[in-house]
């Protein structure tokens, strides 16, 4: 006879009990016995969290990792609700071009180093493994647009330079679960330099071969083809270097933060949008940066600089700012963020 999960409980009272550990608890949840580590490994586990409205945001960062050498970097979790922070693997083979995003509960790491290398690294948040994903399709590319989306289980890639500096016009998505790369159309217009975004089931790429080239495809992943948009709306949020900007999928709204370090939001269909940007709030004078990363999760923004000297993250929440504090060990510079539920 199988063991109960928690001796005198009921085995679905148990479960609902697993379900409600914050993340930081997993780790030494699944070293309990057999029956939590299969339970909270299984990919179920995540499906039901979420269902069951206990999915709590994360923020995953790159970061800096001053004693691993110049081709290791550190893989850090914040919780915003605890204020808990937790030291993953170190990511090996990475440059400091390398980007991050979340597929599920998987984390998802692809360097764009110069020379690209087209390595990827996958981190499984439940069972705490990290395994090597199929590298990137040639031609080797590096400043590439990259994002994911948590539903579909799949991250994109789309345009950046290839070995000679060209510019490309390829686009390729990565199936995390199958460990495979599938060739998508090729966009309209060969971008390098470019930079891209997941919101509203599109992969939203904008950016070309010079700074300020206005212009933006979106790949609609139900319909499996580019479209063209040509507005300043999503744009300017994801070429101007001094703007940070960062989509919660789940509130189908875009969040940027820049020029005069003023966090701003514009709910729509991340393209024209409806109504446009609208302020939200002033950044601290005390916090100020330019320019700046932004996560963006469960009614949350984060933003935090991407200088060592303006490094001090903050989040604002039903309008009110607060500091995030930073603990010794974590406070090397961010390369890469995004954020999600689990």
């Amino acid at each position: 006879m199988e063991a109960d999960l928690i001796p005198g409980l009921p085995a679905d009272i148990a479960l609902e009990c697993l379900l409600r550990l914050p993340f930081h608890a997993l780790a030494g949840a699944r070293c309990v016995c057999k029956r939590w580590r299969q339970k909270i490994t299984s990919p179920s586990f995540y499906g039901l969290r979420k269902a069951g409205g206990h999915a709590r945001p994360l923020i995953a960062l790159i970061q800096w990792n001053p004693s691993g050498g110049p081709g290791y970097k550190n893989l850090n979790l914040f919780e915003p609700i605890a204020g808990v922070w937790t030291r993953l693997a170190a990511v090996p083979d990475c440059s400091n071009y390398c980007q991050v995003a979340a597929v599920g509960h998987e984390l998802v790491v692809i360097d764009g180093g110069r020379p690209p290398t087209g390595t990827v690294h996958v981190y499984n948040l439940l069972t705490g493994v990290r395994r090597r994903g199929a590298t990137i399709p040639g031609p080797r590319r590096t400043a590439f647009a990259f994002a994911a989306s948590a539903e579909a289980r799949m991250a994109y890639v789309a345009g950046g330079k290839n070995e000679h500096g060209e510019s490309l016009r390829s686009a390729l998505a990565y199936d995390v679960a199958a460990d495979a790369w599938v060739r998508l159309p090729d966009m309209a217009l060969s971008r390098k330099e470019c930079r891209g975004i997941f919101v509203n089931g599109a992969f939203c790429v904008a950016g070309g071969q010079e700074m300020y080239h206005w212009t933006s495809e979106v790949f609609d992943v139900a319909a499996g083809r580019w479209t063209a948009k040509h507005g300043m709306i999503l744009e300017e949020s994801l070429i101007n270097p001094f703007m940070g900007a960062a989509a919660a999928a789940a509130e189908s709204r875009l969040y940027r933060c820049g020029g005069k370090v003023e966090v701003d939001v514009c709910s729509g269909n991340g393209g024209e949008g409806v109504g446009g940007w609208r302020r939200l709030r002033v950044v601290p004078e005390k916090l100020s940066w330019l320019p700046a990363h932004v996560a963006a999760e469960n009614g949350g923004v984060m933003v935090l600089g991407t200088s060592l000297a303006r490094r001090i993250p903050c989040i604002l929440e039903e309008g009110k700012w607060r500091q995030v504090v930073i603990p010794t060990e974590f406070a090397g510079l961010v390369r890469s963020l995004c954020a999600f539920q689990l």
